[in-house]
């Protein structure tokens, strides 16, 4: 009496799947050949090896089966986790009169991922401090360089100030 033998299937995990970091994996597409037999079907899900941070990832085949007549065979593919990238929040800032230093008041933006801050350095130009010529739309730029830079971008962002120019107040000697 022949044996009967489980029918390999090859599981190949879709190229080019990724995720942006602190997502939620998404759910792994995958192809196979060959094909089921009859009415069979898939049950459960890839996986993929343990890690959080940015990098490459080998898939699993975590709990996916097709039952006890077939033997699954995972083809080699990677999955990737890429840098996330902060959201910079900051409006154009009121006017100020010329003469008055840049200060927190201006340089005051803010970044984040879905509301939640990252923590990291701003680093503006012009720098607080500095007095701007009297003039409208001046650019105020800034780089916000996250803290954990495996796992954040680089941002950038630039907003508009107007420097109205100094009241000019004239008075007058008594003359005789």
């Amino acid at each position: 009496v022949g044996e009967i033998l489980p029918l390999e299937i090859v599981v190949t995990p879709d190229a080019n799947q990724s995720k942006i970091y602190g997502d939620e994996d998404p759910i792994f597409a995958y192809d196979f050949s060959p094909g089921l037999i009859s009415e069979d079907e898939f049950d459960g899900a890839l996986s993929r090896a343990e890690g959080e941070n940015v990098g490459i990832y080998e898939y699993e085949l975590g709990s996916l089966t097709a039952g006890g007549n077939y033997s699954l065979v995972l083809a080699t593919e990677t999955f990737e986790i890429v840098k996330a990238t902060p959201v910079i929040t900051w409006g154009n800032p009121a006017d100020i009169v010329y003469g008055t230093a840049l200060s927190g008041t201006q340089l005051n933006a803010i970044a984040d991922i879905d509301g939640e801050d990252i923590d990291g350095e701003f680093v503006y130009t012009p720098v607080s401090g500095i007095v701007l010529n009297a003039g409208d739309e001046q650019e105020l730029s800034v780089t916000f360089i996250p803290t954990d830079t495996v796992n954040y971008e680089n941002q950038t962002a630039d907003v508009l100030i107007n420097v109205t120019k100094a009241p000019l107040e004239v008075t007058a000697n008594d003359q005789t």
